[in-house]
């Protein structure tokens, strides 16, 4: 009984790495194909855009954290804070475009400009509203 129960448990062993002979094979080939597309998104990001993309915070490889670029983080997080202000802007100027406050939109137009916004779709968009008539309407009903 008990030469049985070790014949089991050598056959067990023999198929467990086996198998994990087989899932190491398979993995390695799976990360040398995720290294390869994440090489190929990286040159394009970096051919598109004149710079390399910045690893997300907390990516690891082989227990090490990605080195950043000098300057990489920086940058980053400068664009990150520059979206919500202009998303502001825009929000003000199509604001100023509805109320015909020339002051406001030219100063909107030229913080906009200076944060590198060269199309300013909030005013086309702004102009396609139709004005309220200055009297009241009545109601159809």
């Amino acid at each position: 009984m008990i030469a049985k129960v070790v014949e089991d448990y050598i056959e067990a062993k023999k198929q467990t790495e086996a198998l994990a002979a087989e899932a190491r094979q398979q993995m390695q080939v799976h990360f040398g194909e995720l290294l390869k597309e994440a090489s190929m998104v990286a040159q394009q990001f970096t051919e598109h855009f004149g710079v390399p993309p910045v690893c997300p915070a907390g990516v690891t490889f082989n227990g090490q954290t990605a080195p950043e670029a000098p300057g990489a983080l920086e940058e980053a997080n400068e664009q990150t804070a520059i979206g919500p202000k202009i998303g502001g802007l825009r929000r003000s100027l199509t604001a100023a475009i509805k109320r015909g406050d020339a002051e406001a939109i030219a100063k909107a137009k030229e913080r906009l400009k200076a944060l590198g916004v060269v199309e300013l779709k909030a005013e086309a968009a702004a102009a396609a509203v139709p004005e309220q008539p200055d009297e009241p309407v009545e109601p159809m009903f």
